[in-house]
């Protein structure tokens, strides 16, 4: 079992822990009283104003709110990034049989691509290349991305 798993696992097992014991000190609470309209007390009403006030909450009582909230978000998180990453690779994938249909086809010469047109618009909207600009410049204009590039590679290698 990976220890991505194991933390998972004893995420959902704290969350649903949490979770039964809010619903336990819940039950043993006594339950609050009826609201009433401004102005008329009724006998139940009356009675709880001279009971004695509810004890004050522990403080494993106090952070189970907190628990609940942060293992049902990490538990989505969790779903999130995996369907992501599914979602992802998906796409991928099917955008690689898209362009090697379109290339196939533009061989078989049944498509034919204007591709000056297609790296122009490439350079425009995605990499944002100008059209006098040297290879350094580039490259020094592009270190963020290199960067972020190279940190994704490395991330998505490991994790692939």
């Amino acid at each position: 079992m990976s220890v991505r798993m194991i933390a998972l696992t004893v995420i959902v097992l704290v969350t649903v822990a949490a979770v039964a014991a809010r619903m336990a000190l819940a039950s043993e609470q006594p339950d609050a009283a009826p609201a009433s309209l401004p102005g008329i007390t009724s006998l139940s009403a009356s009675a709880s104003a001279v009971e004695s006030p509810a004890p004050e909450p522990g403080a494993v009582e106090q952070a189970l709110p907190y628990v609940t909230e942060g293992g049902f978000f990490a538990i989505v998180g969790f779903a999130l990034g995996y369907a992501s990453r599914k979602l992802v690779k998906l796409m991928l994938i099917v955008l690689a049989v898209f362009f090697v249909g379109v290339q196939g086809l533009a061989s078989l010469d049944v498509l034919v691509v204007d591709w000056d047109h297609a790296v122009t618009l490439a350079n425009d909207f995605v990499l944002n290349i100008k059209q006098d600009q040297s290879w350094l410049e580039v490259l020094k204009d592009r270190l963020p991305t290199t960067g972020g590039l190279a940190a994704g590679y490395a991330l998505g290698f490991r994790r692939g």
